[in-house]
């Protein structure tokens, strides 16, 4: 298409510079035919010819000299073609044919590469050497290593200064001589400044599980291993069931304690809401959208009410990246804490939590008599007791973001309200009547048992 329009052109800024010149057209009368004459060459007397319409220079391309004229390469032509291309017209018409190609939008370069044959190969072997292809900076996420992602700078390219030397050919068309081809510099698309804005830290997360497990541990470690070093393109949709898969034995999860029925019961990857959790509120703080998010029935010790969220195989976490770029996740645990990191575009806004209490429910006390002896390490007498459990009052919560610019709140969204039970305190004591002093007491000694401490046995749990 651009090559029809650039021949359409050439067409008429020739026949209206042929009429300018001297072409005049006949009718004849009958036929209703057109005729076009022009002005011959005029004669020199050097070689019987004279060429006021001849053209001759030299390109210089580093140390490469290419010879040009003009009256050596129409051979070829055909009369029609050397009448096309202005061949026998003055310089100086040359040069109106090309101005008024330009001042049409056509390249300059390519219209003397028309009106003159042969120029469009000298031009191609100083683009050829002139040419250095642009590289793109690349990045690669490296989430084990400290710095996260590893980058190559861009490198710039070059290529003929088309304007240049169209500049320089218009004067070596008139005057001769040699014309230096220069190449100008072609930045790439991509450069290292973009790509390092483009993985920005948007969010780093931290959760306590110092005093869980070596099971509960290995669960949460496992979990955010699901995680880590992924790459979430710009609309994509992410499950965290679907990226952990099932949490059984057969897949390397443990038993530990998970919350079920508003209590603290023995289940096969217990833990792995930690692992949610942490994960949840660095996608929150990052701007990323969420589409699904569930509470559990009881308030989780190492999160504010409000910001947890609880899987299962029927419950699941589900964020689509709507950020405007891509996300990169590093997603870790080490012996007492579960990290998520989440880069990307840089935030908007500075994102804070804010979880608010609305109403709390006291927990209650339970106390159970160790009438089997299970725990006859810990009581034996009626005035020994032992903390098996701690309690915990329910509550009522809301969940909020705050969005600060500049160090200034900008405004507030709530993102949830929440109810969490209450879990009663359990306390077990001895059912054995203490011995009188100068008694023999049923622990079989002399010395009486003394009383013992309370103790709290409880660990973290799911």
């Amino acid at each position: 298409m651009r090559l029809k329009r650039f021949k359409t052109g050439l067409f008429v800024i020739a026949l209206s510079l042929l009429c300018a010149v001297g072409v005049f057209f006949t009718f004849e009368t009958e036929g209703g035919a057109c005729a076009a004459q022009t002005v011959s060459p005029a004669f020199s007397a050097v070689d019987g010819v004279l060429r006021p319409w001849d053209v001759s220079f030299e390109i210089v391309v580093f140390d490469k000299r290419l010879a040009y004229s003009l009256s050596e390469n129409i051979q070829a032509l055909s009369e029609e073609e050397k009448e096309d291309r202005l061949v026998y017209r003055s310089v100086r018409l040359k040069k109106r044919w090309i101005k008024q190609a330009a001042d049409m939008g056509f390249d300059e370069v390519e219209a003397w590469c028309y009106l003159l044959p042969g120029l469009k190969e000298l031009v191609k072997q100083a683009e050829s050497a002139l040419y250095k292809r642009a590289q793109d900076a690349s990045v690669s996420f490296a989430p084990e290593t400290k710095s996260r992602f590893v980058y190559k700078k861009e490198v710039a390219g070059a290529e003929l200064d088309k304007k240049a030397f169209a500049e320089s050919l218009s004067k070596a068309v008139s005057e001769g001589g040699a014309i230096t081809a220069r190449g100008k510099t072609v930045l790439p698309e991509v450069s290292l400044e973009q790509l390092k804005r483009q993985t920005t830290l948007k969010c780093r997360f931290s959760t306590w599980y110092g005093n869980s497990t070596a099971a509960r541990k290995s669960n949460v470690k496992r979990a955010l291993k699901a995680f880590q070093g992924m790459t979430v393109e710009n609309g994509e949709r992410v499950s965290f069931n679907e990226a952990v898969g099932p949490r059984t034995k057969q897949n390397g999860f443990f038993e530990a304690k998970i919350i079920m029925d508003g209590k603290y019961v023995q289940g096969v990857g217990g833990g792995v809401c930690q692992a949610s959790t942490t994960l949840f509120n660095a996608l929150i703080m990052s701007g990323v959208t969420v589409n699904k998010v569930h509470q559990h029935s009881l308030a989780s010790s190492y999160v504010a009410p409000s910001f947890d969220a609880m899987v299962s195989s029927v419950s699941d976490l589900v964020f689509t990246n709507e950020t405007g770029g891509r996300i990169f996740i590093a997603a870790y645990g080490t012996d007492s804490e579960a990290t998520v990191e989440i880069y990307g575009l840089p935030n908007e806004y500075e994102i804070r939590r804010r979880s608010v209490e609305i109403a709390r429910k006291p927990f209650s006390t339970r106390t159970i008599e160790d009438r089997e002896g299970r725990y006859s390490d810990k009581v034996v007498f009626d005035t020994d007791t032992f903390v098996l459990s701690n309690g915990a009052d329910g509550l009522t919560s809301e969940g909020w973001l705050d969005y600060y610019q500049g160090g200034k709140l900008v405004k507030s969204r709530k993102i949830r309200t929440n109810t969490y039970l209450p879990t009663e305190r359990v306390v077990v004591k001895g059912v054995k009547a203490r011995p009188q002093e100068g008694e023999e007491s049923g622990a079989g000694g002399d010395t009486p048992a003394q009383p013992q401490k309370e103790e709290n046995q409880s660990t973290t749990a799911d």
